[in-house]
């Protein structure tokens, strides 16, 4: 059996990617209903950065055009996205400036890279 499918006819959800879609679209977002949301926010991403003033740093495809984000990517970036949201609520207010303060040092290669889950887990 052959199957034509595409990076925006398939994802699995964890927790954090439902909770963190549930939260953007204010309703509660199941694990079978996240792809109709995951292709909804592929098909509208231009026009809703767009709309955000977001200047959105796309991959390019070999021809140079945008290779635009699917299922998994919105997925994957949610998951990381809930990440961010847990340690938020664990450190409090200071962590946009933790993290920020982190990711200069680690740009300059000052300190090894870590990890938001890291961060959320730190005694």
């Amino acid at each position: 059996l052959e199957v034509e499918a595409t990076m925006n006819d398939f994802a699995y959800p964890g927790p954090g990617p439902l909770t963190s879609m549930s939260k953007m679209f204010g309703t509660e977002v199941s694990e079978g209903d996240f792809v109709m949301y995951a292709r909804w926010l592929h098909e509208n991403q231009v026009s809703e950065f767009a709309r955000l003033g977001i200047s959105f740093p796309y991959l390019k495809r070999p021809d140079g055009t945008p290779r635009l984000l699917g299922a998994v990517d919105f997925e994957h970036s949610l998951c990381y996205f809930s990440r961010y949201l847990s340690a938020r609520a664990e450190i409090g207010d200071g962590a946009r400036e933790l993290f920020g303060s982190l990711h200069e040092q680690q740009e300059r290669r000052e300190v090894k890279r870590l990890s938001i889950k890291t961060l959320a887990s730190a005694p």
